[in-house]
């Protein structure tokens, strides 16, 4: 697909008619433009011409639009009127450019065609329509001067279309005559998610009233109402995977939804695990940025936090989460031997219980084996031998796994050493069958000191 640069946000679209213009001094200014197309990664850049003073293009995108497109913001409040014309430059990862060439008009006075300042859902807004909006409206509308003051005639309709168009939810206009106020607290973003995450589509809202000046023959134009865009900034998720293992690398991943990059990330309350830190980087798969908590545990346990993200404007949204950071350790088995019973418990801690493990690697001693919930190790042996291997840990999430070398030797009981079989006192507490010579038979001198140094090496040397 070609490399593509567009404009989206109202810019370019007003220019064209007398006195009308899409941005206002000191007010705040929003719009975007998009790339698409060509080979990820892109970068845009003013290439010539200026934007307008106090207005930024930013240069990490903070939408993915459904269509595949990145959002790229250009904001800021201007502080000069006039019309600026500019030219855009998209370049992807192939060097392939893209250039559009477009105007933003600022005006000195609130008229007809700006878009009103960006809003925060949840957040007191208000937006004023003055006699200079009106005036400008029906100069456009019906070639002449209005006369204030202007009627209310209409209620607010907000254009229709799919969620989040229509109804922002929160929002009035109060007045019978102007100026009238649109104000409340916003409770619809004006972004639609679209699975997978990173994709969304962007609006903006626009409530539509009518009215009526006080000179013939009392025109009462319909549409008037500036749109607005709504924020919602917020940590969309905590990081992803939610779950590691100590000693092993971890990475995990936190998103927000869309302010204006860049962002920072802080932990401000409660402490990651040790040896783990936050920090700001590109996803290479969405081209947005993210939050990204990395690097090697040292300890088990579940590690509570509140982590929070910044946008360039001072945006700030925080969400509590918690990391499980299993542990597992072979906990010292003792050694065993060959026919006696043999019982031992590896260590499991940290994570999210229940616990599942298994044996991924090298095997245990022939008659033994691993309760997975318990990490006992039970059985009775039966070959000797060193027999090393790995445990694997599960929690109850299934996303870290945590693992360790571990071996167990089993011991074989001493050789026959001649005659029948028996267990010398000094051997009960070993109490295996050892093979003793009759004194009887003369076979050793019929010492019993003898016999007993020679159990006693052979045991020893076991």
């Amino acid at each position: 697909m070609a490399l593509l640069v567009q404009a989206y946000g109202n810019i370019d679209s007003l220019t064209d008619y007398p006195n009308q213009s899409n941005g206002l001094v000191g007010l705040e200014y929003l719009a975007f433009f998009t790339i698409g197309g060509g080979v990820e990664p892109y970068t845009i850049s003013v290439h010539a011409g200026a934007l307008p003073d106090g207005l930024i293009l930013g240069t990490i995108p903070t939408f993915r639009a459904s269509d595949g497109n990145l959002y790229y913001p250009i904001y800021g409040t201007p502080t000069a009127s006039g019309l600026f014309d500019f030219t855009i430059r998209g370049t992807d990862a192939a060097a392939t450019t893209n250039d559009l060439a477009t105007e933003i008009g600022i005006s000195a006075t609130k008229n007809y065609g700006i878009n009103a300042q960006p809003a925060e859902k949840g957040t007191p807004y208000a937006f004023v329509y003055d006699d200079a909006y009106f005036n400008s409206l029906y100069q456009f509308l019906w070639g002449r001067a209005g006369i204030p003051p202007y009627n209310l005639t209409d209620p607010v309709i907000w254009a229709p279309g799919p969620p989040p168009k229509g109804d922002p939810g929160g929002m009035t206009l109060t007045g019978s005559a102007s100026p009238f106020t649109l104000s409340g607290s916003p409770q619809t973003a004006s972004i639609r998610q679209f699975p997978p995450f990173p994709l969304q589509q962007v609006f903006f809202f626009q409530g539509e009233f009518g009215v009526s000046d006080q000179g013939p023959p009392n025109q009462s134009p319909v549409g008037a109402g500036a749109p607005f865009f709504v924020w919602d900034f917020t940590v969309a998720q905590c990081p992803l995977p939610d779950d590691g293992a100590a000693g092993k690398p971890f990475s995990a991943t936190v998103r927000v939804t869309p302010g204006i990059p860049p962002y920072t990330f802080a932990i401000i309350a409660g402490a990651l695990p040790p040896g783990l830190s936050i920090s700001a980087q590109i996803d290479p798969q969405t081209g947005l940025q993210i939050g990204v908590v990395s690097g090697t545990p040292t300890t088990a346990g579940v590690f509570s936090y509140t982590v929070q993200a910044t946008d360039t404007q001072g945006r700030v949204a925080t969400k509590s989460c918690s990391i499980g950071i299993l542990g597992v350790s072979c906990n010292n088995p003792p050694d065993g031997l060959v026919g006696l019973a043999y019982s031992h418990q590896l260590s499991f801690s940290g994570g999210f219980p229940p616990y599942f493990s298994f044996i991924s690697a090298g095997a245990l001693p022939p008659g033994l084996s691993l309760a997975p919930s318990t990490g006992f190790i039970t059985g009775i042996p039966t070959t000797g031998g060193t027999f090393p291997f790995t445990v694997s840990l599960l929690d109850s999430r299934f996303q870290g796994i945590g693992t360790v070398n571990c071996s167990i030797t089993i011991s074989t009981p001493p050789q026959e050493i001649a005659g029948g079989m028996g267990c010398l006192p000094e051997c009960f507490d070993y109490c295996a069958p050892v093979a003793v010579e009759s004194m009887n038979d003369g076979g050793i001198g019929g010492d019993p000191g003898i016999v007993a140094g020679i159990v006693g090496a052979l045991l020893l040397g076991s």
